[in-house]
């Protein structure tokens, strides 16, 4: 499927889901082994996420691997790695310590893609607007 019949098809997804509003709270991490670890956080309601990620997977559904995690998809906003776990456990407490929630309306999804070496940096391919709240 061509770029933009995928566009398309996206498009008539999000153009049915309303754009929400959403806040991070929470800082977590995923544990990567050997003392390997991602920071991120918890957005809410995940739930309204996790909806969007199911319709549109229907669309993609080769472009699975988050669901194939131990705990399947997991809705985050990654913000760093860190490696050594007293390290992880002191930042993540100065982190949710000093922290203040941030809310946004969601509005647009992202196209983003990587090489194949898990250590490139995602690009943005193409931007996606959910229908607009009345």
């Amino acid at each position: 499927m061509n770029i933009q019949n995928l566009k398309k098809k996206f498009s008539g997804v999000t153009g049915q889901i309303g754009s929400f509003e959403i806040s991070f709270k929470m800082f977590n991490y995923f544990h990567h082994g050997h003392q390997r670890y991602t920071i991120w956080l918890k957005p809410e309601p995940a739930k309204l996420i996790v909806e969007l990620q199911e319709k549109l997977l229907k669309i993609v559904p080769d472009c699975n691997d988050v669901n194939k995690h131990k705990n399947g998809f997991t809705p985050h906003l990654s913000l760093g790695q860190i490696k050594g776990k007293k390290e992880l456990r002191s930042i993540l407490e100065k982190l949710q310590n000093q922290w203040e929630e941030l809310t946004f309306i969601l509005n647009s999804i992202f196209f983003i893609s990587r090489e194949k070496n898990k250590s490139s940096k995602f690009r943005i391919e193409k931007k996606i607007a959910l229908q607009k709240l009345i």
